[in-house]
Order: structure tokens, then C-alpha cells, then sequence
């Protein structure tokens, strides 16, 4: 990819004029000054550099060599370079989170979310200035550094423009966080995040939703809530108790995703369609049979998550056909005292689902 740098002079490839780059955003986006003194944010991509010590920039300019005179040095403020830092204005109006540090990939076009490039931001919705580290995993499982800033109290950070083409090398990574809060002298625990998104969840609609905290329709992920940011506390080294150990606060050991999360709408309920076309993208060998016991299968294996991640409901579409998979259902709900069972709710499910009440012992 072309290198740029401020002060440089760029032509538009898709459009008359050019102008001189002030600002590098990202790897992919710089800010360029036109003719009319605005500040674009343009794709590098998009943009091709004039030789001002050549000829070259004959073919850009009406002017001949002799009348050129180099430009007017580009002076860059001091607050332009953290520009791509921006403060949370939140809207009550939508979606409520928890105060917290999520990742979002936001759609540039939100009336079409699922085409087109995506911002993606670091946001930080707390009262801490958060020193940070991102580093993404790369196609042979390593990991390599992507960015490291610290990003102020209540403000979001655009890390990378992404082209939609290029999603998968941006589902996956660690985030590590650091906590300063300058009236306090309470040191935090420090957490690390390690994340996978399934490439195919960026290309459902619902998926993009409106919330308080993001500028415009957005897929987070929630890194941390306020809650889980505590003190780490001295501790006595004649303690034999390894929890109280520094190792055993800092949050490195990433808990793994359980099984029913994909299926959660939120944080008491979830929703597991059991369709085969639904869990198994190549089916059309199975045998009615196979396809009868790989769904049993799965819905033992969602009940079981459900009621170890303590969720109150789970409902099951098990669609209507001729009855066979409710009835195992059914047979399987009945050796769980801890549950109790009663068809959906017929106006939203139709008569293909039946909705599983949960309870703790």
C-alpha cells in the first residue's frame, strides 16, 4: 500500500481535484485538505501522490514546471493528532449498556449494515483513562500487534476502517487492559480479553443494533463492565492462599464462551432454533435418523449450558412436521426435575416451539 505522510500532495482517483494530507488516521485512512480547506477523511486506497520535484506532477496540474512553487509547509496542532479519539454522546433513547469497554464494529452505512466498509472502535464508557494493547490472530494462530494507545474516560477510538472483505482478520484477537484514575491510588487488576466472532455473525442484520453508547448502528462486544474492575489488593506473602496471589488476579486466563451463548438474547433468556439446516450447514447426506439424533444430540448439549450459566428460559423450535422431535424432547425434559416445560408463545412461534423454565438448586 502507498506510504503517506502530512503534508504530502494527493490527487482523487474516483473524483476531480486533490489536495494535501494533514492527518494519518489509520493504516487505510488519512485526512486530506482540498482546494476549499475542508478536511476529508479518505481511503489511501483512493488517492494517488503527486511528485512536486518532477515533471510527474504535470499530468495532476495545469501550471507548467516553471510556474510550480513548492507548497506552504503543513504545520500539525498538537491536539489534530489525537483526532481519532472522540467523546461518547449518548442517546437514551436507544439500547442501554452497562458502563464498561466494548469493541464495535460499526457499519458506515446504516441502512445497509451488512455491506460496505466498517469503523472499528474501542470504546471506553468508564470513568478510567485505559492504557491498552490490541493484538489480532493472525491465520496460523499466532498473534501480531495491531495498536496500543491509552484511550481517555468516556471516549471512543477508531482503530481501523475495515473493507468488509477483509472481516476475518479482524474477528479475533486480545484486548489488555490497564485502569488509572488519578484521585485514586487504588491500583486495578489489570484484564486481558481474548475473542473470536464467527465471521458469519457480521452478515445477520439483527446482529447491528442501536445503542446508547455507540454513534450509529453497531455489532459490540463487551470486553468488561465496570463491575469486574476491582482493586488489587496486598496481600500477605506469608499467605499459603494462591487466590490471594498476585497471578491469580490478573485476568490472563480468558473464561471460555459457553455453548448456549451463541443462542442468548439477552442475559436470562436464549432461543435455540433446532432445524438441522439451523446447526449443520452440510446435512443433505444425513439420513432422517442421523438428522433425528445429531438434533437430540444439540439439545442436550444447549440444555445442559443453559442450566450450568443459570438462565431462567429457553425456548426450542423444533418446528411442527409430524411431532417426532417434540416427543423426544419431551422424553428428555421429563428426567429434569429442575425444569419446567409449556409450549411458546403461539402468536411469535406458531405451534413449533416449546419454551423450558429453569431452576436453580
Amino acid at each position: 500500500m502507498m506510504k503517506l505522510k502530512p503534508g504530502d500532495q494527493v490527487r482523487f482517483l474516483n473524483e476531480v481535484g486533490g489536495g494535501v494530507v494533514t492527518q494519518i488516521l489509520s493504516q487505510k485512512l488519512v485526512k486530506v485538505r482540498n482546494s476549499d480547506g475542508f478536511e476529508v477523511p479518505t481511503l489511501i486506497k483512493e488517492l494517488v501522490k503527486i511528485d512536486n520535484t518532477g515533471v510527474a506532477n504535470n499530468i495532476f496540474t495545469e501550471t507548467s514546471v516553471e510556474e510550480t512553487t513548492p507548497p506552504e509547509p503543513i504545520i500539525i496542532k498538537q491536539e489534530e493528532e489525537n483526532q481519532r479519539f472522540s467523546e461518547i454522546t449518548k442517546n437514551r433513547q436507544k439500547e442501554s449498556l452497562a458502563n464498561g469497554v466494548y469493541l464495535a464494529w460499526i457499519p458506515q452505512n446504516p441502512n445497509l449494515p451488512l455491506v460496505g466498509d466498517l469503523d472499528f472502535y474501542l470504546i471506553n464508557d468508564t470513568l478510567y483513562s485505559v492504557p491498552y494493547s490490541l493484538m489480532m490472530k493472525e491465520e496460523d494462530g499466532t498473534f501480531s500487534g495491531t495498536d496500543f494507545d491509552i484511550i481517555p474516560p468516556n471516549s471512543q477510538l477508531l482503530i481501523e476502517v475495515i473493507e468488509r472483505e477483509d472481516l476475518n482478520r479482524w474477528n479475533a484477537g486480545v484486548v489488555q487492559l490497564l485502569f488509572h484514575e488519578e484521585t485514586n491510588s487504588n491500583v486495578k487488576r489489570p484484564i486481558s480479553c481474548a475473542f473470536e466472532i464467527k465471521a458469519a455473525r457480521f452478515f445477520k442484520e439483527d446482529n447491528f443494533r442501536e445503542y446508547i453508547s455507540t454513534p450509529r448502528r453497531a455489532f459490540v462486544y463487551e470486553i468488561c463492565t465496570t463491575t469486574l474492575i476491582q482493586p488489587l489488593h496486598h496481600h500477605n506473602r506469608a499467605s499459603k492462599d494462591k487466590s490471594d496471589s498476585i497471578e491469580g488476579t490478573i485476568g490472563s486466563t480468558v473464561k471460555p464462551k459457553m455453548f448456549i451463548d451463541k443462542h442468548c438474547i439477552n442475559r436470562q433468556e436464549a432461543e435455540v432454533d433446532l432445524h438441522i439446516e439451523k446447526l449443520r450447514e452440510k446435512y443433505y447426506a444425513m439420513t432422517s435418523h442421523e438428522m433425528l439424533q445429531f438434533q437430540k444430540r444439540y439439545f442436550v448439549k444447549a440444555l445442559e449450558s443453559a442450566i450450568n450459566k443459570k438462565l431462567k428460559t429457553v425456548t426450542f423450535i423444533h418446528g411442527v412436521g409430524k411431532g417426532k422431535l417434540k416427543e423426544h424432547i419431551i422424553d428428555i425434559l421429563e428426567d429434569y426435575k429442575s425444569v419446567k416445560y409449556h409450549d411458546a408463545s403461539l402468536r411469535k412461534y406458531g405451534s413449533g416451539a416449546i419454551t423450558v423454565s429453569l431452576f436453580s438448586n
